[in-house]
């Protein structure tokens, strides 16, 4: 959090300036305002304004403040003490920024305050009219605090997910973010599914939340996970009544060695099996995938999975089935018996053993393999494990 700062220690009752717009840690976006309020016992002269550090131009001050006044009755002029201006944030790019605003007393005295926000927007500096984005396909869910705007067209024919948020600064509902739809469909493949179940009965320990119940659901992925670019914030879970859910932490473990890396499990508050299940999973943030790692055969790579979705929500009752197989090879390979491995994944997992088991119960479900001409060929394996990490790969 960035705060005020006097450069003249002994005028620092005298001198006061308070950065109100834009705030701190929020978001800003398209053509908007930098505005606050000053103060000085013998008045401002300037007020100037920095963005990342460079010098932007002075700010127009004087605009009426009873609110200040109502504070600082006694300093003369506090009732004409604000400034602002119009600001085009587009043209400062997206990304992270600090703006900081000086005021400069008529003794030459200087106070600062300064903000570090985040400039949210499509990727232009500026819409024309005729650019104006073009909502006729689009559709609209709702969070508690957020309204989230799907399919919104831009005239290069790119689609973009839009989520506002009220703003207290500004009253009024702004940009909090903007997020590329994945239009390659081989892109979009690679999000298989979701699983959902386990509706409170994950202990919060997992999200550092002792003495709590968690909802969990694993999500499943054709291309393992860059584990380096994997946040809670990178995904949004939409229940059946159109809230949206951020996950309060998310997890690889416990399939989460060399060659798996493939389903990441979401844990928080995510819906209600039955009453309101979720029906949609998003990937809101810039999550990466992995290319093909030693000992794979089957071929990954490098995609940012920001915009991708799934409605392949698959419930509890369904019960667990296949979504990933490869045979793996050298130090992938865990086990000592037969000539080759298949390493194969769980949508919604299975347990490796169960006390009275035998491992012939576990070659109930049909196991096959197709040749190049696309005939499944029966076949029934050495050895079925889970090479003892008791996880779904």
């Amino acid at each position: 959090m960035l705060t005020a700062l006097v450069l003249s220690p002994a005028h620092a009752a005298d001198l006061i300036i308070n950065l109100e717009e834009p705030v701190d840690g929020g978001t800003s976006s398209g053509v908007s305002n930098v505005r606050g309020w000053a103060v000085a016992s013998d008045g401002i002269e300037r007020i100037e304004v920095y963005f990342d550090g460079v010098f932007g131009g002075e700010l127009p001050y004087g605009a009426s403040r009873g609110d200040v006044e109502a504070v600082y009755p006694d300093i003369v002029g506090s009732i004409n003490s604000g400034f602002g201006s119009t600001i085009a944030y587009g043209s400062l790019g997206n990304g992270e920024h600090t703006v900081t605003v000086r005021a400069v007393s008529m003794a030459g005295d200087m106070a600062e305050d300064s903000a570090r926000f985040e400039v949210v927007g499509f990727p232009y500096a500026f819409l024309s009219a005729d650019e104006s984005p073009n909502l006729e396909g689009a559709s609209v869910s709702l969070d508690r605090d957020s309204v989230v705007i799907n399919d919104v067209m831009l005239q290069d024919g790119e689609d973009y997910a839009v989520t506002l948020g009220w703003l207290t600064a500004s009253q009024g509902f702004e940009i909090r973010q903007v997020t590329p739809n994945v239009t390659n469909p081989a892109e979009q493949d690679i999000l298989v599914s979701a699983f959902f179940g386990l509706d409170n009965e994950l202990t919060g320990l997992l999200c550092n939340q002792p003495g709590s119940l968690l909802d969990g659901m694993p999500v499943n992925f054709k291309f393992p996970i860059d584990v380096s670019s994997l946040s809670e914030t990178d995904f949004a879970v939409v229940d059946s009544l159109g809230n949206i859910h951020t996950p309060d932490c998310v997890s690889l473990a416990p399939a989460d060695e060399d060659g798996e890396n493939r389903t990441v499990l979401l844990l928080g508050e995510l819906g209600t099996a039955v009453t309101n299940p979720p029906v949609e999973v998003r990937v809101v943030g810039d999550l990466f995938t992995t290319d093909t790692a030693s000992g794979e055969s089957a071929c990954s790579e490098v995609v940012n999975l920001n915009g991708i979705t799934t409605t392949n929500v698959v419930p509890l009752d369904d019960g667990p089935s296949l979504f990933f197989a490869q045979e793996i090879f050298g130090d992938l390979n865990e086990c000592d018996s037969g000539t080759q491995t298949i390493q194969v994944a769980w949508n919604g997992g299975v347990t490796p053993y169960i006390d009275g088991d035998t491992e012939s119960d576990l070659f109930q479900y049909y196991v096959g393999y197709s040749d190049n001409s696309g005939v499944l060929i029966p076949h029934i394996p050495i050895s079925i494990t889970d090479i003892d990490d008791q996880d779904n790969v």
